[in-house]
């Protein structure tokens, strides 16, 4: 009797055991199956920069950590304000089935809407999907693109005077930003054929503004204005990235004319022939004056000396 109570209760205790391993394999099937878990891997740019105004490609990279597959992938991608916008697509993309494990790369042909200002734009990615069992399950995730402006200058109203060899040059001319973003620490170079290299600093230049440049510098060699020489625009952007832009200028430089020298020294010469002429006659006028004043004042004192 105690042996069949014995063999009873193993028997219960192994049905106990079987029950609560079936369960916990249902358990742990209806876990990884309700939380199947699809992760962004990672995006990239295929540009260093993104301007306003420009299309740019960005490719994404989702993994699916869960042990189980899933299927009917929706991808959404949206900015918040329209800044960013998918070109062609709708910005939606689609996946039948991501096994257990797997990478999912995608990517979305994008345009950065003219007019942005300079900063970092949100996208916004919404993965709709349903797991083995057609249960829905969203996940969402947001990045950043930089956005920069379009720098875009000229120059104008270049102009400068005539001048000897050796003399002094003023070069003037004027910067027009016409982008659509700040022009950073501008500065003007002069250099060439016929000019000692010269700069100016102009400093940082706002969007449909402009800056008078003038520089002085010095002539080096004759020119007829053959074009030899140029004026050279530096300016930075945002990030500290330098970029020029150079346009020739026209400058003359004459030789001295010394054809009219002796002319201009003998009339110096006469000038000064002349001067020497008046004060030497003004000088033996007075002399005679001072003469006769003595003798007359001589024969005065003498008449007198004899009527004494």
């Amino acid at each position: 009797m105690k042996l069949y109570k014995n063999v009873k209760k193993c028997i219960v205790i192994f049905l106990a055991l079987i029950i609560a391993t079936f369960c916990a394999a249902v358990t742990c099937e209806n876990t990884y199956a309700a939380e199947p878990k699809l992760i962004l891997e990672g995006y990239t740019v295929d540009k260093k920069t993104v301007y306003t105004g420009s299309d740019f490609n960005l490719k994404l990279t989702y993994k699916n950590t869960a042990t189980k597959k899933i299927k009917n992938l929706k991808l959404t991608i949206t900015s918040e304000n329209g800044e960013l916008l998918a070109d062609g697509t709708a910005g939606i993309s689609y996946k039948d089935v991501i096994e257990a494990g797997e990478l999912w790369e995608t990517d979305f042909d994008m345009v950065a809407v003219s007019g942005l200002e300079e900063k970092s734009y949100k996208l916004m990615l919404k993965a709709e999907y349903e797991d083995v069992n057609g249960a829905p399950y969203t996940m969402e995730d947001a990045i950043y693109i930089p956005v920069f402006c379009n720098q875009k200058l000229s120059v104008t109203d270049i102009s400068s005077d005539e001048v000897n060899l050796g003399d002094e040059i003023e070069i003037t001319a004027k910067v027009n930003n016409l982008g659509d973003g700040l022009l950073y620490n501008v500065t003007a170079k002069v250099e060439g054929k016929s000019v000692e290299a010269a700069t100016c600093y102009l400093g940082n230049i706002e969007v449909g503004k402009s800056v008078n440049v003038d520089i002085i510098s010095k002539s080096t060699h004759l020119d007829s204005g053959s074009g030899l020489n140029n004026i050279i625009i530096t300016y930075e952007d945002k990030l500290g990235n330098e970029y020029s832009y150079k346009d020739k200028i026209s400058l003359v430089v004459k030789k001295s004319d010394f054809s009219n020298l002796e002319q201009i020294k003998k009339t110096e010469v006469g000038n000064t022939l002349d001067s020497t002429v008046i004060i030497l006659s003004l000088t033996g006028v007075a002399v005679i004056i001072i003469l006769i004043v003595f003798i007359i004042k001589y024969r005065k004192k003498k008449k007198l000396l004899e009527d004494f």
